[in-house]
């Protein structure tokens, strides 16, 4: 009888351990169900916006492309510039070249005194007085191509003249010539001269450099202005 009873408790908790198991069954197929349709509404309702973005990006993608091809004329353009300049380029160095082989192969000549500026001729060798260093020069070399002692002396400042004179002091015309053309003579000889370099010293005061010979050495005049007058000085010491 005991068995029996015993067998029956055994039986009973069976079935409702099965029970049991079955419930359990059901309710992970229906939450299993219901994950599975979340999941599905979820990607119904993610798709349009993966759409969107992908149409987006597309959109944005057309556009850079768009963007990228709009350059495309203005570079070509600034490349067949750079290929025309390039084209000069090399033409204008040919071209240099070859004016550089063609000036080498001319014989070239020294430079005369008269084909430099500042160049006055023998024959414009005037008394022009004394209103400006340049005259006052001109008056000078025109008294000295003349062999005038007293035109010279008259261009001279006060203190050069006195010294000019002291070295006629006491001669005859003839040792006076002497004198004249051992100082002065080569100066008479020569066929004009050139200004070639001007020295402002101060507003009365000015050194004038004179070449009368091409590559020859330059011979520095200081003149100073007396009055309304320019006239040939010393240097000062």
């Amino acid at each position: 009888m005991v068995r029996k009873i015993l067998g029956a408790c055994i039986l009973a908790g069976a079935v409702a351990t099965l029970t049991m198991q079955r419930n359990a069954i059901s309710t992970l197929r229906a939450a299993n169900q219901e994950l599975a349709q979340k999941k599905e509404e979820a990607e119904k309702r993610s798709r349009p916006a993966l759409q969107t973005a992908a149409a987006d990006l597309s959109s944005q993608e057309v556009t850079a492309l768009r963007e990228a091809n709009k350059e495309l004329p203005k570079m070509r353009n600034e490349v067949r510039q750079l290929r025309e300049q390039k084209r000069e380029l090399d033409r204008l160095r040919a071209e240099n070249t070859r004016l550089t082989v063609a000036i080498q192969a001319v014989p070239t000549r020294p430079m005369r005194l008269a084909d430099m500026e500042g160049y006055v001729s023998k024959d414009k060798w005037t008394h022009v007085g004394f209103a400006t260093p340049e005259g006052t020069l001109q008056s000078f070399f025109s008294a000295i191509r003349r062999g005038d002692v007293r035109a010279m002396a008259e261009c001279m400042s006060p203190r050069a003249r006195a010294n000019f004179e002291r070295e006629f002091e006491g001669k005859s015309e003839q040792e006076r010539q002497k004198a004249l053309e051992a100082g002065m003579g080569q100066i008479a000889k020569v066929g004009g001269y050139q200004i070639a370099e001007t020295n402002q010293i101060s507003a009365d005061r000015i050194v004038l450099g004179v070449r009368v010979a091409a590559g020859g050495e330059l011979l520095k005049l200081p003149l100073a202005r007396f009055g309304n007058e320019w006239k040939l000085d010393e240097e000062e010491k």
